[in-house]
């Protein structure tokens, strides 16, 4: 059976979803305001803040639940236009030259003479491209493997010059600085390439027409990522399949694609005319991406899995990692928001998104924080949710935070169905739920540092930044206790009182019990 028309229902499905989440929520938060307003004289003002509060959670989850269905919608048209069977075949025996920038800093040089060799057995000719070590390590061991690594392989290696800026971003930019190639591919070290690597991103640059090519800074294709056995892997795993699988297809269609930052072929000349990779970000990645959109560049994403990387190996790692990529994202908002919105060469559709997916990682504060604190709020000290009400059921409050719930899950079910669709040994839909209960606990370090890229963006440039952002056990067990004490207090407060409530509060308790379990469990087998 042709995929088109399950494609054309999911289609109809979710714009159905779209719809209705509008309409209702529009009146429902109309009838909302009413309540508010109506109350205003007969209850006290400690009420009525509350309940506004509980509205701004409403508006802010109610507003990103259409993004996500906006999203939802695109990917799965660009699923059913797509032809996934050889998208871009040979169509230039010229074999532009190409250069391989491959970042290094504290991998394992095992794996990085894994990722040399698949490298060097490419379809592509041998004499056609190059492969560049670009190192930020310090003189030690580590550094001395590499450069037997560059020597036993024929390799040329850049070191970053002890006192230059940028750290990965400065090193690359080095790189890059004495590269002659047509193209630039960045490549990480701890990923398995597929034979194809190579021929696949430069044909996808050959085979577009004149004008488009002008235009086109970049090539992102696919890459997925072993689950690992740990739940932290689980989590990372399914985050990023959710990131190939849904949120790059749908960027696709309006010319909005974003350098991953790794299995990305880059215009040599567009990316030297921009200068290279920002350095004053953490995520440079972004930076680069927000900056050639700017300019009136825009990406290619393309759906061929290319190359299969590893999760982080340690909890600590994964935090690490986590913390650096909202620390970043939400730093470019408050940076480029201005920019971005009064950008002549951006439609309002690249706006949209680019808003909505720099102020994302803010969402958690919200979901995370802001929405759990205004229900245990109402349950300790008993202030009403003045929402509308239906008979036998009860109050409305939580239909638009179990929209965007519903939403959510949506995404994650999607991505992960399509990608084991396509490659049988990746299953992950077993490991939803181990990794819903370990997000609710670790969410606290990613609204941290959401909130530090918004009120003082962290600069790569300052030579006290580390590479890896390391995280106090104290705080993080502090943390966890804390966590785990509000649940105890809100436990013994249900079995005093009768509330309609109950199930929901005994729920949300069982789960952030559940979560500091697995996020305990995981930081102590990191160790």
């Amino acid at each position: 059976m042709s995929k088109k028309p399950i494609y054309s229902l999911l289609l109809g499905g979710v714009v159905l979803f779209g719809s209705l989440t509008l309409i209702f929520s529009v009146f429902y938060l109309m009838n909302a305001i009413f309540l508010i307003i109506k109350a205003y004289r007969s209850s006290n003002i400690i009420t009525i803040l509350f309940n506004i509060n509980h509205f701004v959670i409403e508006v802010i989850l109610g507003f990103y639940t259409l993004y996500i269905v906006f999203i939802l919608f695109h990917a799965l048209k660009f699923r059913k236009e797509e032809n996934l069977t050889d998208i871009y075949p040979i169509v230039n025996d010229a074999f532009p030259t190409v250069s391989i920038i491959m970042p290094i800093r504290g991998i394992s040089p095992s794996f990085v003479e894994n990722s040399i060799k698949q490298l060097q057995n490419q379809s592509y000719p041998s004499k056609k491209y190059e492969i560049l070590l670009a190192t930020n390590n310090p003189e030690n061991e580590v550094l001395n493997s590499y450069r037997e690594l560059a020597e036993t392989y024929s390799l040329r290696i850049i070191e970053r010059d002890p006192i230059a800026i940028g750290f990965k971003a400065g090193v690359m930019n080095q790189a890059l600085h004495s590269i002659e190639s047509k193209y630039t591919i960045i490549y990480n070290a701890d990923h398995i390439a597929r034979s194809y690597l190579i021929e696949k991103l430069v044909n996808a640059f050959e085979s577009l027409s004149p004008d488009e090519f002008k235009q086109t800074a970049f090539i992102q294709a696919k890459s997925t990522f072993t689950s690992g056995n740990e739940p932290y892997q689980r989590s990372i795993s399914l985050l990023r399949a959710q990131v190939f699988e849904v949120y790059y297809r749908a960027k696709h269609r309006w010319k909005g694609s974003l350098f991953n930052g790794f299995t990305c072929c880059f215009q040599t000349t567009i990316l030297n005319k921009i200068g290279g990779f920002p350095l004053e970000t953490l995520t440079e990645n972004n930076g680069v991406s927000i900056k050639l959109l700017l300019e009136g560049y825009h990406g290619i994403y393309i759906p061929t899995l290319l190359s299969i990387g590893d999760t982080p190996q340690g909890f600590n790692s994964q935090l690490a990692q986590l913390w650096r990529w909202n620390n970043g994202t939400a730093s470019h908002l408050r940076s480029n928001f201005w920019p971005i919105i009064s950008n002549n060469n951006l439609s309002f559709t690249q706006k949209y998104d680019l808003i909505c997916y720099l102020s994302s990682p803010l969402i958690l504060l919200v979901i995370g924080i802001l929405f759990p604190c205004s229900l245990f709020l109402s349950l300790f000290t008993e202030l009403p949710i003045l929402r509308a009400e239906i008979p036998g059921i009860g109050s409305l409050f939580l239909i638009i935070p179990g929209l965007f719930v519903i939403a959510e899950m949506s995404i994650t079910l999607m991505s992960i169905a399509f990608e084991e669709s396509n490659h049988t040994k990746i299953e992950r839909m077993k490991h939803i739920a181990v990794s819903y209960f370990l997000s609710l606990t670790i969410a606290i370090f990613i609204i941290t540092a959401s909130i530090r890229g918004i009120a003082k963006p962290k600069n790569a440039l300052n030579p006290n930044i580390k590479w890896n952002i390391s995280y106090n056990r104290k705080l993080f067990f502090g943390y966890q206790s804390s966590l785990l004490l509000i649940t105890g207090i809100a436990f013994s407060k249900l079995l005093s009182i009768n509330n309609d409530m109950i199930f929901l509060y005994l729920t949300f308790i069982l789960s952030y019990v559940i979560g500091l379990s697995l996020s305990i469990y995981s930081n102590l087998k990191s160790w």
